[in-house]
Order: structure tokens, then sequence, then C-alpha cells
């Protein structure tokens, strides 16, 4: 049940993600949640893309959230080799 945010998050589609950030009204939209525990944020760590996690953090995403995993931002980073992401 991924959101067109997670999808644009996986692709580092940052327009895309600003516009739906934009149209929906929903504060909590940021962080929506899939069935294995996945945001947006997380899915944009997990492919690196940094300018993706600046939006997703300017815009109120849960910097600290966890996948059923238990995995964060931080960890789907480093062990995904994207350093600069984990910063």
């Amino acid at each position: 049940n991924s959101t067109v945010l997670h999808l644009a998050a996986v692709g580092g589609h940052c327009e895309c993600a600003e516009y739906a950030l934009q149209s929906v009204k929903d504060k909590e939209f940021v962080n929506s949640v899939t069935d294995y525990g996945t945001t947006p944020l997380l899915e944009a760590a997990l492919s690196g893309s940094c300018a993706m996690i600046r939006l997703l953090a300017a815009n109120g995403a849960n910097l600290f959230a966890r996948n059923q995993a238990n995995a964060t931002a931080l960890v789907l980073a480093v062990e995904n080799g994207h350093v600069e992401a984990a910063r």
C-alpha cells in the first residue's frame, strides 16, 4: 500500500514529492506507512537520495521511524553504502 510519496522517494523524484506534499492536506502524509512499516523517508534512505531526505525532513518526516525489521533511515543508508545520505 505504497503512496505516491513512497514511489517518488524510491526514485528520488523530488518535484513529484513536493507536489504530493503540497496537494495532500493531511500533515501525517509525509509519515505514511506501508504494510512493511516503511515510510517515504526510509525509502529515500534506502535509495540514497540526499535531496529527497532533506525534502521529507523539512516537511516533518519522522527521522526516528523504524520499519518492521526495526531499521531506521540511518541504518538503511549505512547498510546500503549511502554514506552521504547517512549524514
